[in-house]
Formats: structure tokens, sequence, C-alpha cells
């Protein structure tokens, strides 16, 4: 089904392309052995890389459910083995690199887009901070603020759109 679902969107895209331009979407296997779809694009100047990790934290009852969300932002704010707090923001802006991660009940997705020519760094910076995040408790505590603050002005909305 995975495979149907890629080779749809592969098809849809290929359909968009100009008469006479070159997509080559293929199914790869990382030297990990994990399976991913790749687009090759020759004229794009970016490349893309989204991933999703399968999870039920959210919907568990035997856990927080806010740590995911709090997780997914402090990842990336918190610093890494190499990398300061606070420093990837910086970082990426100059590399004209976007990263981001979100949070739905089943998934957590991942998505990094960046010129070909920073590709290499952004990927270190990308990878040092899931692989080996510092979760600097400054940062941890801005977040979970962040967070609570969030949740009480939604409440707040949600309760005055029922009066």
């Amino acid at each position: 089904m995975k495979h149907f679902a890629v080779a749809a969107f592969a098809m849809i895209l290929l359909a968009g392309c100009q008469e006479g331009e070159k997509l080559d979407a293929t199914i790869e296997t990382s030297p990990a052995g994990i399976e991913y779809a790749r687009l090759y694009i020759p004229e794009a100047e970016d490349v893309a890389i989204q991933i999703a990790w399968p999870t039920d934290w959210a919907l568990r009852d035997d856990v927080n459910q806010a740590v995911p969300y709090i997780g997914k932002d402090l990842i990336l704010a918190g610093g890494a083995e190499g990398f300061p707090p606070g420093e990837v923001v910086e970082t990426f802006a100059d590399l004209k690199a976007k990263g981001m991660l979100s949070v739905t009940a089943d998934y957590l997705h991942g998505q990094l887009i960046v010129p070909k020519d920073n590709l290499d760094k952004a990927v270190e910076i990308a990878t040092a901070h899931l692989a080996n995040p510092t979760m600097d408790q400054g940062w941890f505590d801005r977040v979970q603020q962040s967070l609570a603050s969030k949740v009480a002005e939604q409440t707040v909305t949600a309760r005055q759109a029922r009066l």
C-alpha cells in the first residue's frame, strides 16, 4: 500500500512536467536498509527531504501526551552535540535551509529543504539534533511555557466561541 501511494504521487508529479523535462522517480534502499522514494529533478536548485516516524505517543493514556509537542521544538532549539542551543536557527538562515518537525496523532513528520550547495552542512546539523540532542533546560522551560500559553489561549478562545 505504501508503494502504491508513492507511485501514485510520482505519477501525478510526472504528469505535471512539461514535455521534454526529465524526472526520475524510483524506490531505493539506504545503506541501513530503509526504503525510500527518490524523485530526481535535475534542474531543481533545492533538495527536499521528508520523513515520517510512526508513533502512538499522543494517543496513549500511560504517558504525558504533551511530550511530542514539546520535544519536537526542543530538539530543534535545544542544541546538539557540537551545536549550542539556539544556534541552529541562525545557521539554517545562513544556509537558506528550512527544517521542521510536526506531530500528528500517529506520526512525527520531519522536513528539510536546502539549496544543493548547502546540503551537506544542513544534513550534518539535522543529524546531530536528531541523534544527539542536548535538551538544554533553559530551552525546555521556554518551549514548555510557550506550549502552556498556546493551550491557555486556545482554551479561552474555545470557551468564548461557545458563549
